[in-house]
């Protein structure tokens, strides 16, 4: 709800790519293939998801992010989301529930 009050052209072109979608994790490699990883993705539980601005993906592992998603990952963060843009393959469109934020809707029973 901040986002839409504070920065509305941002808002406005906020699209998810990914969540509750049951998989394993996949990351992009340097020669631009992808590997399935031995875990399964958090997107399967609804804990993590991935954000477009305007349609467009911001590339996995390319080292870079879009503008806008540097300014929203202020606004996950401070709501206990941590950003995947530090991740050891960045994933700036990655968006993930920290543990603490997993503990208190289990506390809450929102899971």
């Amino acid at each position: 709800m901040r986002v839409k009050q504070e920065v509305p052209e941002l808002y406005g072109i906020l699209a998810s790519s990914g969540m509750l979608c049951a998989r394993f994790t996949k990351i992009r490699q340097p020669d631009g293939s992808m590997k399935i990883g031995p875990g399964v993705s958090n997107h399967s539980w609804g804990a993590a998801l991935d954000i477009n601005l305007g349609g467009k993906l911001d590339p996995q592992g390319n080292n870079k992010t879009q503008r806008g998603l540097l300014i929203l990952s202020t606004y996950f963060n401070a709501a206990g989301w941590y950003w995947g843009a530090a991740f050891p393959v960045e994933d700036a469109m990655h968006f993930e529930a920290s543990r603490s934020l997993l503990a208190r809707w289990k506390a809450a029973g929102e899971l």
